[in-house]
């Protein structure tokens, strides 16, 4: 017994339709994220700041804020991730996403994230969770794959995406 509420555990495992309603959940969020990123001044600001956060503050932001706010906004949705997972799968342990770390880096590059800040946007990352979720359905096929053996796929794609991101960013320089 996880002591999870059954409503909630019964609605979170239940589709609206065709579409899981998990499904429905991620495509909100992104929707929201999406609009907080292209269209309000905190996701200019983020962008600001991921760019070059000494030029932020010369611009008059308050970059301690601009860091909690943003932090607050990623527990928000990492406690949502939480309960979405606790509902699914009926259990709860500290390391239960340990095992998504590597799919996680490669998503936010594959989908177009700077390691360095200030670049990067809400579909591109959205298109890299369905890429990798569709890779993930085809390797779940295959259940007597190790998971050792999956973390090394992950991380063999992460280093094709980061080849592939470094050709066509040298690339650009140079006709750029």
């Amino acid at each position: 017994m996880s002591g999870f509420p059954k409503q909630l555990a019964s609605m979170l495992n239940k589709s609206i339709g065709i579409v899981p309603v998990t499904v429905i959940l991620f495509a909100a969020a992104s929707v929201v994220a999406a609009l907080i990123v292209s269209r309000m001044v905190l996701g200019r600001q983020m962008k600001m700041y991921g760019t070059n956060n000494k030029a932020t503050v010369y611009a008059g932001l308050n970059n301690m804020k601009l860091v909690i706010t943003t932090h607050v906004i990623g527990g928000i949705l990492a406690s949502l991730s939480g309960i979405i997972m606790w509902g699914r799968y009926s259990s709860c342990k500290a390391d239960n996403g340990a095992t998504y770390t590597m799919q996680a880096i490669l998503i936010a590059v594959m989908g177009g994230i700077s390691p360095n800040g200030g670049k990067g946007n809400i579909q591109g990352v959205v298109l890299a969770v369905l890429i990798i979720q569709m890779v993930s359905s085809v390797l779940n096929m295959f259940n007597n794959i190790p998971t050792a053996c999956r973390q090394i796929i992950w991380g063999g794609l992460l280093l094709i995406v980061m080849i592939f991101n470094y050709i066509v960013n040298n690339r650009s320089k140079h006709h750029g």
